[in-house]
């Protein structure tokens, strides 16, 4: 079953107390029905860690509320390095554009459970979001093997 808006709005305070415990840096999200995307770096723990603990407090919550036993998350997760700058820029804006590419809403500044407000109009939102400070050239390397 779909992540209803306040089962939307737990997991981003779960990922906001996980940010502010500096797990990891977040520089960008959206909590969709059915999903979630994180644009971030880890910090202080594992991302496998980190990971684990967001779905199993998120589930024990929703699924506490719903009266269910059924896991509201996969077992795994799929993740991605960002290796170039262009990268890092086309990730955000594929995470915020997801409600518009889902049918969701008309633009990204409509879906409340994203970062997109926070970096169009540089505001506070539900969740900090962490700067990034990237090279202007798009071609700069991020990560190297």
């Amino acid at each position: 079953m779909p992540l209803n808006s306040e089962e939307r709005d737990v997991v981003l305070q779960v990922i906001a107390q996980h940010r502010e415990r500096g797990a990891f840096w977040l520089y960008g999200y959206c909590v969709m029905p059915t999903h979630l995307h994180f644009l971030l770096r880890p910090n202080n723990q594992d991302l496998a860690v980190a990971m684990s603990e967001i779905k199993g407090v998120t589930n024990s919550r929703i699924i506490g509320a719903r009266k269910t036993r059924i896991s509201i998350w996969q077992t795994k997760y799929f993740d991605n390095i960002i290796r170039r700058v262009r990268d890092f820029w086309a990730k955000l804006e594929y995470i915020h554009n997801n409600p518009v590419a889902e049918g969701l809403v008309a633009t990204p500044r409509d879906w409340k459970w994203s970062s997109y407000v926070a970096f169009a109009d540089r505001c506070a939102m539900p969740i900090s979001i962490d700067a990034a400070d990237l090279p202007q050239d798009p071609d700069t390397l991020l990560w190297r093997k």
